[in-house]
């Protein structure tokens, strides 16, 4: 991870040696234009956080690999969201063919307020929406079915989130570093996550995955 990071480079063309890019690759770049050949058959999450400057890839059409679609990077087998292109945008709406948020896809997007996800998306892995500082609120779609690790980490901003009805799975706690989180709203026909006094538990209430930080009780018992 972050091979390049804080570049002042403006243009940067990957080599056809390279198949495979890490997290973080091109961490605080002010690239504004990469090139990524046809080898490249591994991305693991967005590569270019806090690429402020950003705004063209360059791929091949016939890349077996990735798109660009709609100013959005996505893996092809998977249609996986890796990055974005409009990372100053206020409001984003997902289209519909999304079925995963990537790791760190909207990470640090900090003008971010609102997010519209659709029906269909089926999984939003770690740190997904993290640094988000402008971000309020955001309803998960009944078809999400699992989340990761620190998807929602250091918004600072966020104060109610909705889990849907199908969701199985969440990673380490979603939500450290919210400290206006106030509401957390669970389907009440979800088997598998539940709330009980404010706290967040999943797997049958047998794994406690957030506790509150607003809760003023100086002792808690499971």
């Amino acid at each position: 991870e972050n091979a390049i990071s804080f570049s002042s480079f403006e243009l940067i063309s990957i080599p056809d040696s390279v198949v495979h890019i890490a997290a973080h690759a091109f961490y605080n770049c002010s690239i504004e234009e990469i090139v990524i050949p046809n080898s490249v058959d591994q991305v693991d999450g967005n590569p270019f956080v806090f690429c402020n400057n950003l705004n063209h890839i360059t791929i091949s059409d016939n890349h077996p690999y990735l798109e660009i679609k709609d100013g959005y990077l996505l893996s092809k087998p998977d249609t996986r969201i890796l990055c974005c292109l409009f990372q100053n945008e206020t409001e984003v709406t997902i289209p519909d063919y999304a079925l995963v948020v990537g790791g760190y896809a909207f990470s640090n997007s900090s003008n971010l307020q609102s997010i519209i996800l659709p029906d269909g998306l089926l999984q939003i892995e770690s740190y997904g929406f993290a640094s988000c500082n402008q971000l309020r609120e955001l309803i998960l779609p009944d078809t999400t079915t699992e989340i990761g690790d620190f998807i929602f980490r250091a918004c600072k901003n966020l104060e109610a989130v909705t889990l849907p009805e199908n969701l199985i799975k969440i990673g380490q706690n979603p939500f450290v570093g919210c400290p206006n989180l106030k509401s957390i709203y669970v389907s009440a026909t979800n088997r598998m996550i539940s709330i009980v006094d404010d706290v967040l538990f999943s797997d049958n209430s047998e794994t406690l995955i957030f506790y509150p930080s607003w809760k003023e009780e100086k002792n808690y018992s499971i």
